[in-house]
């Protein structure tokens, strides 16, 4: 398991994590999910997330917003992020597996905490035809029971 490299004061008994390295998707969009998804309910932004993936529904971007069209409702700037929306998916049902196993109940499962950072690059090419590099990403899900 990998190490949270910042201070999050979580009672292990109450919260669950799942995590991911280097995983092969855009960090901006990954880091815009963890921002959108962070304090919500799992079951909540599991389905939205679900819907982003079918292309229902829109993610809003606030931060990574430069030359972004506008979406309709209550949304200003906003992509659909299909690649790194299955990966989160994936950590977030495995967050949820892992806090069913330590005995939370799964329906009051709130994620406390959602943290991308930028993984690893990987090169890829020969050297005479320039040097390409992939992106990808670390993701770290803290998922907790709430009491309401």
């Amino acid at each position: 398991m990998t190490k949270i490299n910042y201070p999050l004061k979580a009672d292990p008994k109450k919260t669950a994590n799942a995590a991911g390295e280097n995983i092969r998707i855009s960090h901006k969009s990954s880091i815009e999910i963890c921002n959108f998804i962070t304090g919500k309910k799992i079951d909540f932004a599991i389905k939205y997330l679900e819907d982003v993936i079918q292309i229902n529904k829109a993610l809003p971007f606030v931060k990574f917003v430069t030359h972004q069209a506008h979406r309709k409702g209550n949304m200003r700037t906003g992509r659909y992020p299909v690649n790194a929306s299955i990966e989160i998916v994936k950590l977030l049902k495995n967050a949820k597996n892992n806090a069913e196993n330590k005995g939370l109940n799964k329906d009051k499962l709130r994620i406390k905490n959602a943290q991308a950072n930028s993984g690893r690059h990987f090169s890829r090419g020969r050297r005479s035809f320039g040097r390409r590099q992939s992106k990808s990403a670390t993701v770290h899900i803290v998922v907790e029971e709430s009491l309401k």
